[in-house]
């Protein structure tokens, strides 16, 4: 998808909204969309300290050249730990898809479903971690999802359903990097 061509919104109501882009399936960037002062306090210290025990599986992957993939299991700080102070520039850390309901559900309090979803419709929200440079595959997503960036950056590249069958052009078991 052109870059130039995808939408972006500073605020759109939710009949515009499911008009012009849920009912047609297109992306849009909409901005200041959320209103999550709760999710402020989520930085690395706040983490650290409400999960000073928790244990994660932490997914990396290392060696661009020779690619091995894989997970750890550690403490929350320790991993959070990996993730921001990494130095070694041919590994990289991310804490990946990991449900908040389950996992996570001190956080459930802190997270509000946008405007534009359906009440009453129990989503799947996620917690995804990951140290600057990390990279994931093409890969296709098969349903409608709303991406909240609370700190960072994200590059996202968007591509049409027609070009499914040339998202894979790897294993699929090697597709973490």
């Amino acid at each position: 998808m052109n870059l130039d061509s995808l939408k972006r919104c500073s605020s759109l109501g939710i009949d515009e909204f499911r008009r012009r882009f849920q009912a047609e399936r297109t992306p849009v960037i909409i901005s200041n969309s959320f209103d999550w002062k709760e999710m402020k306090k989520w930085d690395v210290e706040y983490f650290k300290e409400i999960y000073k025990a928790k244990t994660v599986e932490l997914d990396f992957y290392s060696s661009l050249i020779k690619p091995e993939w894989g997970t750890k299991t550690l403490q929350l700080p320790e991993a959070l730990y990996l993730i921001c102070n990494n130095t070694n520039k041919d590994t990289k850390h991310y804490l990946m898809q990991k449900s908040i309901a389950e996992e996570f559900p001190e956080l459930q309090s802190d997270i509000h479903p946008p405007k534009y979803t359906d009440k009453g419709v129990n989503y799947m929200t996620n917690l995804w971690i990951g140290e600057a440079g990390i990279n994931s595959q093409p890969h296709f997503v098969c349903t409608d999802n709303f991406l909240t960036q609370i700190k960072g950056r994200k590059l996202v590249r968007l591509f049409a359903p027609s070009e499914n069958l040339n998202m894979y052009p790897y294993e699929i078991q090697n597709s973490f990097v």
